[in-house]
């Protein structure tokens, strides 16, 4: 079974299998044998032969948590939470000061929707083990996920933790960011998107979101600098260039943010012409002709007719193509109708839960509403 490792640890898994499956003939009772053959199945990918290895282990050895464990694991893969929360209790029980067992618990409540029991399992988790990077990043987002605003500043403080235990892993000071960008405390989002970049300088979302945050404090050198590499990063993303030349209209060189946003809607226009294009890049494309600057490159009835096969290609299901089709009804002038698919879009959406703030996209959806409400004939219907 050492050479299996080895094996692994080179990256020969093909050899590594090999090597776990001459050692399970030999001794077919051996648990850790089994357990170590669902692992290597799972960093295969074959999902399925990973869980009835570790099923195996278990029947083998009901008392090692550690099968029970990467079943729990490997069930959240799956997407089967209730009984990756049932394998992963059962870890938790066998061994409570496995800090792992807690993690793919908090994990499966997590992705289940389960977020209160996800918040206290990873807040036992950090209780057991308050260097763990992981779990501060975990219960960060659990309460982000929550929404609440005292949660919100306790979800800012596990960030900061995880980059203070952690400082190489550029998700920490990056979720950071966002976090503080809905708080609205930009300064400190800039500050955390700078650590982020220090960490992992060619990552383009940061870049565009730190672009973001210095548009919004009228730090227009930078954000133009920040959205040009996250372009140059990511050449295939829409949105950079468009905010791009929305920055440099603002520094009033309109010339280059029109090469710019020219550029990127004649891309858009060749996904949305694509024999198949899905609801997704119909909508996209439908977006940037009503919101792209310099203004004179709109085209709100271009707009509207993809708008409208978008919402048909997503039957209608999908708020965020709704929204795109309301927003092209508004800027060709029927407002009525306007306010009728944005009322029919939040129709599609879970109803808020009492004394928590609804998650996006509702608030704008919400927004958007009111302020087509009351534009000028949004109650003379048609």
């Amino acid at each position: 079974m050492a050479l299996a490792y080895i094996h692994k640890s080179r990256g020969d898994l093909d050899a590594a299998r090999r090597r776990l499956e001459e050692a399970q003939e030999l001794d077919p009772g051996s648990a850790a044998v089994v357990n170590g053959l669902g692992l290597l199945r799972s960093q295969l990918g074959e999902r399925e032969d990973a869980v009835r290895s570790f099923e195996r282990a278990i029947a083998l050895a009901p008392d090692n948590p550690a099968p029970w464990l990467n079943l729990g694991h490997e069930y959240r893969l799956l997407g089967r939470y209730d009984e990756g929360i049932r394998a992963s209790q059962e870890a938790a029980r066998i061994d409570p000061r496995e800090p792992n067992a807690w993690k793919n618990l908090g994990n499966n409540y997590y992705f289940k929707g389960r977020l209160l029991e996800a918040r206290d399992t990873f807040a036992k988790l950090v209780d057991l083990k308050p260097n763990h990077a992981m779990g501060h990043f975990n219960l960060a987002a659990t309460l982000e996920a929550l929404g609440e605003l005292g949660e919100l500043d306790d979800a800012a403080r596990h960030y900061e933790q995880a980059i203070a235990l952690d400082p190489g892993d550029v998700r920490w000071p990056y979720n950071l960011g966002n976090l503080y960008v809905r708080l609205r405390r930009l300064d400190d989002a800039v500050a955390a998107y700078g650590k982020a970049l220090a960490t992992a300088p060619d990552h383009a979302w940061t870049h565009y979101n730190l672009a973001d945050a210095l548009r919004e404090l009228g730090r227009l050198d930078e954000a133009a600098k920040h959205f040009a590499e996250a372009l140059r990063l990511d050449p295939g993303d829409h949105e950079a260039p468009l905010s791009l030349a929305a920055v440099l209209v603002l520094k009033g060189e309109a010339e280059k943010a029109r090469a710019h946003a020219a550029r990127d809607l004649g891309m858009l226009r060749e996904k949305a012409a694509a024999p198949g294009a899905g609801a997704a890049d119909l909508a996209a494309c439908a977006r940037a002709l009503i919101t792209c600057e310099p203004e004179d490159l709109r085209d709100a009835g271009a707009a509207l007719a993809l708008a409208e096969k978008a919402a048909q290609a997503s039957r209608q299901k999908d708020p965020a193509v709704l929204e795109t089709l309301a927003m092209a009804l508004h800027e060709t002038g029927d407002a009525p109708r306007a306010v009728a698919v944005l009322e029919q879009a939040l129709a599609l959406l879970p109803p808020p839960e009492p004394g928590k703030p609804a998650p996006e996209p509702r608030p704008s959806l919400e927004a958007r509403l009111a302020e087509y409400r009351a534009a000028p004939g949004a109650g003379e219907r048609r």
